[in-house]
């Protein structure tokens, strides 16, 4: 997606889509949610909706990320303990690896994905 401004509205669109993903997540499966979905429970047009995001999977892989890098800014050691609970003790026989982007992988995808993808959601 191009680069969006950074301002209080941009800002404020950005966290109402995120929460309605993330609320819509808790109530039925992730392949049922739609661009839809999401924008009536934001209270945000889809043709806004589309401003930030191109699909469902986008705005779940950017909330994603943006969640992961919260979690490295605020915790700068979790990234080698988490993966040295996921192996065992060498990060190099575990299924579990760091991708392109840092995010914990298994398989190629991030564990949310991964986990959303095993169960029937």
């Amino acid at each position: 997606m191009p680069e969006t401004k950074n301002n209080r509205r941009v800002r404020f669109t950005r966290s109402a889509l995120r929460e309605a993903l993330i609320d819509l997540i808790l109530e039925k499966p992730l392949v049922s949610i739609t661009v839809k979905d999401i924008c009536a429970r934001a209270d945000i047009n889809r043709s806004t909706f589309y401003l930030h995001f191109k699909d469902v999977t986008d705005i779940l892989r950017t909330t994603e990320d943006e969640i992961i890098e919260h979690m490295r800014e605020h915790t700068p050691t979790h990234k080698r303990k988490f993966r040295d609970r996921l192996s065992g003790a060498d990060p190099e026989q575990s299924a579990y690896n760091e991708g392109d982007s840092g995010a914990v992988q298994c398989a190629g995808r991030p564990i949310f994905c991964t986990q959303a993808a095993d169960h029937d959601v």
